[in-house]
């Protein structure tokens, strides 16, 4: 299996994050279980800042504390 991506990175398999953040949801499967697969065209990702920046590639959210 791939590595869990546990910190924050600004690329993920050649696709530039709009600032450092956590893959989240399909993104975190792909590279937990090291993938093979097409990336889709929009990913999700866990950003440190309260209102993270998006892009077309990119969906941000906030990190929560709880």
């Amino acid at each position: 299996m791939g590595e869990w991506p546990s910190q924050a990175v600004m690329d993920f398999r050649g696709r530039r994050l709009p600032e450092p953040a956590i893959p989240q949801g399909y993104a975190a499967l792909i590279a937990k279980y090291d993938l093979s697969l097409p990336l889709p065209p929009h990913l999700a990702a866990i950003a440190e800042r309260h209102h993270p920046a998006s892009t077309d590639d990119w969906g941000a959210d906030p990190l929560l504390e709880v």
